[in-house]
């Protein structure tokens, strides 16, 4: 269903509209719903709270995560056209038990950074954690789903202040991706061997932004970080390929992953 309104407004009710598009609605499930569902399937949560997690949703979101959905959607159609080819969501591929006591929700991965002065631990979460199986060989990816209205590179006062990382940006995502890489952290805490960081953009101008960040902060010093690590790819670049996926790495060189 989800494929299917991609491509399509979508729109919530009382006149709250969506990015996506306008003529769908969201329908929320409630208490009623839930019991009715758990009847069918017993992994449907308990119907605690169903009302005020559904007064909690706004409307970016929803956006967010129908986004998201959409780039998943947009893989597993790939891959469906790729005997060789098949997509691994996160539960499939992680094990949790590898993960150290005490570091926080199961999605984060934690890292110790190294920024200016300062060594701080921290920690992201990715919009997605998948891998993708080709020709007998596994690639794991941690999605980032930019929108275009997060900052790519605070400016130089921030960067130095507390302040960077109280507040959320993409370069400091890649900073604590390219620190967890360093450390092995992915090994530790979700149990894979190797990841590369697959952000989702807007537009080329965005694209080569990041480009421009990695460029400033991750090509050398205490941060050096491959370029390979981090991927990038916009929804025009998306919807315009015929095959495959291909993507483009912070030195802009292009990789097909599939």
């Amino acid at each position: 269903v989800v494929s299917d309104l991609l491509d399509r407004p979508l729109s919530l009710k009382h006149g709250i509209r969506l990015t996506l598009g306008t003529d769908l609605f969201i329908y929320a499930l409630a208490r009623l719903g839930a019991r009715r569902l758990q009847k069918i399937d017993p992994q449907v949560p308990e119907p605690v709270r169903w009302t005020q997690k559904n007064a909690e949703l706004k409307p970016l979101s929803i956006e967010h995560h129908m986004a998201i959905t959409r780039f998943m959607t947009f893989a597993a159609e790939r891959c469906a056209a790729h005997p060789d080819a098949t997509l691994r969501y996160a539960d499939e591929i992680i094990d949790h038990s590898q993960r150290p006591a005490g570091q926080g929700l199961a999605n984060i991965i934690r890292a110790d950074v190294k920024w200016h002065i300062n060594g701080r631990s921290e920690g992201t979460a990715p919009d997605q954690i998948f891998a993708l199986d080709v020709d007998d060989e596994r690639q794991y990816f941690f999605l980032e789903i930019d929108e275009g209205s997060e900052t790519v590179e605070p400016g130089d006062r921030r960067r130095r202040s507390m302040r960077f990382w109280r507040d959320t940006s993409l370069l400091r995502k890649f900073l604590i991706y390219s620190a967890a890489f360093r450390a092995g952290e992915h090994k530790r805490q979700f149990g894979i061997p190797v990841f590369r960081v697959l952000t989702v953009t807007t537009s080329p101008e965005r694209i080569e932004t990041m480009q421009e960040a990695y460029r400033n902060h991750l090509i050398s010093g205490q941060n050096k970080t491959t370029p390979g690590l981090l991927l990038f790819t916009d929804w025009d670049a998306l919807a315009a390929s015929q095959d495959g996926l291909v993507v483009v790495n912070a030195a802009g060189r292009k990789v097909r992953l599939i």
